[in-house]
């Protein structure tokens, strides 16, 4: 019973992580030039993106 969770457990954290980061695959992303400024920082993480991120890091 305890791999079944983990399974279930690790699929729905890749779900999520494909939610929210599949705009980065699409094509109309890649035609666009990007010129990144060294002063800038990233945008700030929703709660959902940081509980991805803490969920992918503790398997």
């Amino acid at each position: 019973m305890k791999h079944t969770t983990e399974l279930t457990t690790s699929a729905l954290v890749v779900d999520l992580l494909c939610e929210h980061f599949c705009y980065l695959l699409t094509p109309t992303y890649a035609d666009k030039s990007v010129e990144y400024d060294s002063l800038t920082s990233p945008p700030p993480l929703c709660s959902r993106q940081k509980l991805a991120l803490y969920s992918t890091y503790i398997i």
